[in-house]
């Protein structure tokens, strides 16, 4: 299993809004989850926090922005395996 930070679109509220979650795949490279909440950041030292907020940084500009819609049907629906973690 892998992951990283994507840019995910919430498309499904009422008013859409954009937040920045973990998202995980299975070895297939399918996403099978991700954070229920947008990332937070916190470290023992200022240094881990400043690693943490460029990883973040590199691995959504690399990465399209992920639809919350299209994320639930790749991942098996939200009656499927696939669905936000805690």
């Amino acid at each position: 299993m892998s992951w990283n930070y994507r840019i995910m679109k919430h498309d499904s509220d009422a008013d859409p809004w954009y937040g920045l979650h973990e998202v995980y795949y299975g070895d297939d490279g399918r996403i099978t989850r991700w954070s229920a909440e947008p990332a937070r950041f916190s470290s023992e030292t200022a240094s881990g926090i400043h690693e943490s907020l460029l990883r973040a940084r590199v691995d959504a500009r690399k990465r399209p922005i992920l639809l919350e819609s299209q994320a639930m049907l790749a991942a098996g629906g939200r009656d499927g395996q696939a669905t936000p973690v805690p």
